[in-house]
């Protein structure tokens, strides 16, 4: 016997089981549908919320994960097939103190590595050139060898890191890695303890942009190390951002359009 919903509120709720929630979140059925939404994502398996960190687009300045409205609207923009994907070792956790209204995004964060500061821009190709702080030649990235596609907002002159996530995607042959690098800015940064007791660096990133690098592309090739990231989203990511006018203007411009990225 098939199952249908009743209210939008039922599909949010339906959800979780396949998000893998461990724990089902309790609903205000007089909420705006976005607070359930929020508990949700806050709910589900750790891979479940990085697929949806990293493949569709947010709707929202300097948001983490789309909106429901975003969500059921349309497929994911980063890849062509709904297909599950399993995480590696870079999942995207809750942090533990977090004390967001049950309405409002949480913080996240996740061990990852990270890049030296870089320009990045897009030339008439297509093509990205990253420039590294201290190289004296840029890097070109094309397009279709080296990556296959952008969400965001990437614009030239902002200085950006990129941090090195992936997923693993089942399929009928063999399981497939993705790689994707997040655009990000940092906005802090500081030595913290963790949990083996061992100090590690803690990084603060405002999330700009995700690229999907290519499978058999030129790989990961930047100076690097490994930190812990916390994303710093939304209304705090506007205020600690050095580049809020030129953020919104861009990401206004990109949502009138239609457009799931711009770079400038």
């Amino acid at each position: 016997m098939r199952r249908s919903c009743t209210s939008e509120m039922d599909r949010v709720a339906g959800l979780a089981y396949c998000m893998g929630c461990a724990v089902l979140p309790l609903y205000d059925a007089t909420a705006p549908l976005d607070e359930p939404w929020q508990l949700l994502i806050r709910s589900m398996a750790d891979g479940a919320r990085l697929r949806l960190f990293l493949l569709h687009r947010c709707d929202t300045p300097f948001g983490l994960f789309p909106s429901w409205a975003q969500f059921v609207a349309g497929a994911p923009t980063l890849e062509e097939e709904p297909v599950y994907a399993i995480p590696t070792a870079d999942c995207l956790t809750l942090v533990q103190n977090d004390e967001s209204p049950a309405d409002r995004p949480g913080q996240y964060y996740q061990t990852a590595e990270i890049s030296i500061p870089c320009h990045i821009s897009v030339d008439g190709n297509k093509d990205l050139v990253i420039q590294f702080k201290g190289e004296r030649a840029a890097r070109r990235v094309p397009l279709g060898q080296g990556y296959t596609g952008i969400h965001g907002v990437i614009l030239p002159g902002v200085f950006y890191t990129l941090v090195r996530l992936h997923l693993l995607r089942k399929s009928d042959s063999e399981p497939k890695h993705e790689e994707y690098w997040v655009v990000g800015e940092v906005v802090g940064q500081k030595k913290v303890v963790a949990a083996e007791g061992v100090r590690q660096s803690q990084v603060d990133v405002v999330k700009w942009a995700v690229i999907l690098a290519c499978a058999n592309g030129i790989g990961w090739t930047m100076r690097s190390w490994d930190a812990k990231i916390v994303y710093v989203a939304n209304e705090e990511a506007l205020q600690r951002t050095k580049y809020r006018d030129q953020y919104m203007n861009a990401f206004e411009t990109m949502r009138a359009n239609g457009e799931r990225s711009t770079t400038g």
